[in-house]
């Protein structure tokens, strides 16, 4: 057979070349665990730091958070402990880390609160009974609330053009005495100060014994004002729309003369039938109703007929329907009452009432129905024998 001759050196050269490749292996191994041990440590060193970092990091935060809220607690310490003092409601809605408040008309002492809500308003009976209720409550607010709303009121009126004190008086006075005698006044209540520390213990302010303490020594030992409704200043009517309205009245008058006559004439006949089977004390205050309707029924004729024409005038109708013809503007437009108005329109709401001579005859005309609602009468008082002056409401 053949085969390949080895010489024993060659055997020893491959051991040797066997021998380097495994030491270069175990090299190479030693080497790849050393790196791998380095990086391992450099991902923990890393891990760490970065562990650190955000702890840190954490820790800042919440240190500078509990700082603000330490803040935020103080300042609401004290706002509370300003509010108390003054007596004013503790509003957390109102109340800022700042400190400040919702803004308002500047407070005014009880001596300025009364200067200027007499003033404006006058000195009597009802609105010093209404005042005198007011702060037997011991509101410190409440009179100044006031008087600053009454000023408010007073200052757009006369924005308006309202330039006769007596005409800003009463139009302030519309408005401003239904609130004085509207409002709702609570009592003194002593327990308000245990809910008052609840209610801001429960909304997260931490009130220290100087606030505690202040709170119960004060909150509960007032009482408060309620103002169901802020009066509202209706703006003034212009020139146009008085006009307007003045130009209606000749209308109105007119209207009501009219339907006067109209219902006179139905009454004349039902007072001739009623003649017929009347006694004596009856006639006499049926014929006295027919002369009294009849001179009526001349006068409206005379004052229709002065009001045709190309120059009508209206004094006459004016003189019988004016007062009736004011009050039905008035009603559909009240801001027409204090107004600037025309020499005519004043004419009309200086009109003499119907007079009538007896209270028997004044009957005799309510059930025959000739006049209208709002038509003014003066007559004789039955009781006292004085003349009386009333507007008809139809009853």
């Amino acid at each position: 057979m053949f085969g390949i001759k080895m010489e024993r050196g060659s055997y020893v050269g491959l051991e040797r070349e066997e021998l380097r490749k495994d030491a270069l292996k175990e090299k190479r191994a030693a080497r790849a665990a050393a790196e791998e041990t380095w990086q391992s440590r450099y991902d923990l060193q890393k891990a760490d730091a970065e562990t650190v970092y955000l702890q840190r990091r954490k820790d800042e935060l919440a240190d500078k958070k509990e700082l603000k809220e330490i803040d935020l607690n103080n300042a609401l310490l004290k706002e509370i402990t300003k509010k108390v003092l003054s007596g004013q409601p503790v509003d957390l809605g109102g109340i800022t880390a700042s400190g400040s408040t919702k803004k308002g008309d500047s407070p005014l002492s009880r001596d300025e609160s009364y200067s200027v809500l007499y003033g404006l308003l006058g000195e009597n009976e009802e609105i010093t009974g209404a005042l005198s209720k007011i702060e037997a409550i011991k509101d410190p607010t409440a009179l100044s609330l006031l008087a600053n709303m009454t000023k408010n009121v007073y200052n757009q009126f006369a924005e308006q053009g309202y330039d006769s004190p007596e005409i800003l008086m009463e139009k302030t006075n519309e408005l401003i005495l239904p609130v004085l005698t509207d409002v709702i006044l609570t009592a003194p209540d002593p327990s308000k100060a245990g809910a008052m520390i609840k209610q801001l213990t429960d909304a997260g302010v931490k009130l220290n014994n100087t606030v505690t303490n202040l709170i119960k020594n004060q909150v509960g030992r007032t009482g408060s004002m309620t103002v169901l409704s802020d009066p509202v200043v209706v703006p003034k009517l212009s020139a146009q729309e008085i006009g307007q309205w003045e130009d209606f009245l000749p209308k109105i008058a007119k209207d009501r003369a009219r339907t006067e006559q109209t219902r006179i004439a139905k009454a004349k006949g039902t007072l001739n039938t009623r003649l017929e089977n009347a006694s004596a004390n009856e006639r006499k205050i049926i014929n006295n109703t027919i002369g009294w309707i009849s001179q009526r029924d001349e006068t409206i004729n005379s004052a229709l007929e002065n009001s045709k024409g190309d120059n009508p005038d209206f004094y006459e109708l004016f003189g019988l329907y004016g007062n009736a013809g004011i009050l039905e503007i008035f009603a559909n437009e009240p801001r027409m009452r204090g107004q600037s108005v025309s020499t005519m329109f004043r004419r009309a709401m200086d009109a003499q009432p119907i007079e009538v001579s007896s209270v028997a005859i004044l009957k005799e005309l309510m059930n025959l129905n000739i006049f209208k609602e709002g038509d003014v009468f003066m007559y004789p008082d039955p009781a006292t024998g004085q003349m009386v002056t009333r507007a008809w409401n139809g009853d």
